[in-house]
């Protein structure tokens, strides 16, 4: 998981000051002219570029509206982070722009995953050698400070637009589908194996729905303990496996694999060998025999006692995280639909409650569209693993992976302009990336069809279908990149000469 926080602005409700010497009808008729979005309707045509459609007057007018509201910081960004981040920023050569330091920590990020499929380790089962676990580490921890310090340097040249938000979060909806990656390499779960899907498609869930909450209740809602800090634990667990193997010469992921989990001393044994027992009968009824040495220690068993240390396996930290950030934005969500019936919130809504993206409508098309995303990509990785059918074919796994990664950061990407652009959020039902996973579920019932006879034309297929959502979330950042440039008057990846000195 990734933060999903605007280091560089994020959204408020669009606002103006009112004028008491105004009327009531002309207040109301300056209210609805700011509302309006700056394109006509949710119903872009899937190919036609996205910056066609868009009344560019409008769109100028929205983001130069747009407001910054700071969100509340985390314990590591309180403590240390922000810090940090304000230090590397001051290091900087002043010619640096912000958006430059996004896209490096960007680039990366994704170096990792490119090297492990390039060096033929494809499954994320824990066969990556100790270098790629160096090199994980490494790309992971520019990524973060990257991703951190480009707000403090934007700050500290002046330069900070609402061009730079969606810089930052577009780089963020790719990466969290990246992050899961690394993490099953680590506890070798495998591609094939439930808890990397949970991991997978939960993650990128939980910053699409963390989104939509932004959009809706107009304020950023952070824990304590959250991104950042998941992102700090990931690089911890990257590098002390690195050194816990150089250090013995090995290879693997034996640290953590045996790394049991102690239960609480209140649990008596009897309850312990249950819990165990669960956990076994679980793996086995889904069909992961070998994986259940993974997940939970199992002792030797001698007249209901146990000669053995029970607990559970490292790994299991990683799926309670998941289940916990899922659930815990899942709440968030439906805190947004309750907020659309609390008479205390109608007040402050315009315009009937109805400003672009928002409104009940409109988180409901939203929620329909997550859920769709999901069904999409779980039946493409049932399928992936062979269906009924066909057999497991790990070539494969790379265009699955790429596939879902870039529909979702197109999806997200389309969410995430919304508030700042005032653009809608195409209806669920004409949404372009559901036509790329719609191919690579074609694609997995070529591969299992007729017991794989036409497995190869399907890979070919699959990688067309992956081209082809690359281009189409390269096509909406590039289009939509130029358009919020012209309307703010800024150059990408250039800071102003006025702000160099």
């Amino acid at each position: 998981m990734v933060s999903n926080r605007s280091t560089r602005s994020e959204s408020s409700a669009i606002k103006g000051k009112k004028n008491k010497k105004t009327t009531p009808r002309s207040k109301s008729k300056k209210s609805n002219k700011s509302s309006k979005p700056s394109n006509t309707s949710t119903s872009t045509p899937l190919f036609a570029f996205t910056s066609n459609c868009i009344d560019h007057e409008k769109l100028k007018k929205a983001v130069k509206e747009y407001k910054y509201i700071s969100p509340p910081k985390t314990l590591f960004e309180r403590v240390y982070l922000n810090k940090f981040w304000d230090m590397l920023a001051e290091m900087y050569p002043n010619w640096l722009a912000p958006n430059t330091i996004t896209l490096v920590g960007y680039i990366c990020f994704g170096m990792p995953v490119i090297a492990a499929f390039v060096a033929g380790f494809t499954q994320g089962d824990g066969t990556c050698p100790n270098w790629w676990l160096l090199l994980a580490w490494i790309c992971h921890f520019i990524y973060q400070h990257a991703d951190g310090s480009d707000g403090p340097q934007a700050r500290r040249l002046k330069c900070g637009s609402a061009l730079g938000e969606l810089v930052d979060h577009g780089a963020d909806a790719i990466v969290t589908g990246i992050f899961p990656f690394a993490m099953a390499e680590v506890v070798g779960l495998g591609m094939d194996s439930p808890y990397f899907l949970l991991m997978y498609i939960g993650g990128m869930m939980t910053f699409f729905t963390s989104n939509m909450t932004l959009l809706h209740k107009q304020k950023q809602e952070f824990q304590d303990i959250d991104a950042q800090e998941a992102q700090q634990a990931g690089q911890m667990v990257l590098f002390i496996l690195y050194c816990y193997n150089v250090y013995h010469g090995i290879e693997g992921r034996g640290l953590y694999q045996n790394f049991i989990i102690p239960f609480p001393s209140f649990v008596s044994s009897d309850q312990q060998i249950m819990i165990v027992n669960k956990l076994i009968e679980y793996h086995e009824y889904i069909g992961l025999p070998t994986t259940c040495s993974r997940i939970s220690d199992v002792p030797c068993f001698e007249n209901g006692s146990s000669n053995g240390t029970i607990g559970l396996n490292f790994v299991w930290l990683l799926v309670t995280a998941s289940y916990f950030s899922i659930w815990l934005n899942a709440i968030k969500l439906i805190s947004s639909l309750c907020m659309y019936y609390s008479q205390n919130e109608l007040p402050k809504k315009t315009t009937k409650g109805n400003l672009v993206g928002r409104g009940f409508n409109n988180l409901f098309s939203q929620v329909i569209s997550c859920a769709i995303f999901c069904i999409l990509s779980i039946n493409a990785w049932v399928l992936l693993n062979g269906g009924e059918v066909g057999k497991r074919d790990v070539k494969f796994f790379l265009p699955f992976f790429v596939t879902v990664t870039w529909s979702f950061g197109d999806f997200a990407n389309h969410l995430l302009i919304v508030r700042v652009a005032r653009i809608n959020f195409p209806a669920f039902y004409r949404h372009r990336s559901w036509l790329w996973l719609i191919g690579l579920n074609v694609a997995m019932y070529i591969k299992n069809y007729n017991d794989g006879l036409y497995i190869q034309e399907a890979f070919y297929f699959a990688c067309m279908i992956t081209v082809l959502a690359y281009y189409s979330h390269y096509e909406f950042c590039s289009t939509m990149g130029l358009a919020l440039s012209n309307a703010l008057g800024i150059q990408f990846f250039t800071v102003p000469k006025r702000n160099r000195n």
